[in-house]
């Protein structure tokens, strides 16, 4: 029985020798990481030309699509002389854009999926064209 004991005590200091693990060297800082933003571009055209001066005012989309209060300033944009409205550095997320012409009384609310933005979109005498791309 001392033999065994033996045995193992050698066993267990001969495992105990093993040599230690290097401690890493510290890493350094990491810069602070900035959200990706996105552009995001709505250009209207009416019976073929550049429709300016309609209402288009953007939204963020909640769970389950609801709409979620947006900052007034930079929600609504009038679309300029060649039909166009843009924002700027945009987090990522769910968005949704309504469109509206006071003199026709077009309103159109049209979510920014995949779905709408593959193609331009045509209702009666308008054609919308959504599009995102990175800044």
């Amino acid at each position: 029985m001392r033999l065994v004991c033996l045995i193992g005590l050698c066993f267990g200091l001969a495992l105990a020798q093993v040599a230690p693990r290097p401690v890493p060297p510290p890493r350094p800082p990491e810069e602070p990481r900035t959200p990706q933003t996105v552009t995001l571009e709505v250009q209207v055209w009416r019976q073929g030309q550049p429709a300016a001066g309609l209402r288009v005012l953007l939204w963020r989309l909640g769970p389950g699509g609801r709409q979620l209060p947006a900052e007034m300033g930079a929600a609504l944009r009038l679309t300029d002389s060649e039909g166009r409205a843009r924002w700027n550095g945009l987090e990522p997320g769910h968005w949704g854009v309504q469109l509206r012409d006071p003199q026709s009384g077009l309103l159109l609310s049209v979510p920014l999926t995949a779905d709408f933005m593959a193609a331009p979109l045509v209702v009666g005498p308008y054609r919308i064209q959504l599009g995102l791309t990175p800044p």
